[in-house]
């Protein structure tokens, strides 16, 4: 049942984890909206809105 969950995660890592390299910075220094609109092109759902 979590298995969607942590692909989820891994991909997040993983574009967080390309992102600081990209910008030679810590991970904890990756701009948030930029992996957001990275991981929202590649198809990842990072939020929901209720009906």
């Amino acid at each position: 049942r979590m298995e969607p969950t942590w692909m989820a995660l891994g991909q997040a890592a993983g574009v967080a984890a390309h992102l600081a390299i990209e910008h030679s910075v810590s991970p904890r220094k990756v701009s948030i909206p930029e992996l957001q609109s990275l991981l929202t092109q590649q198809g990842q759902v990072i939020g929901h809105t209720l009906p």
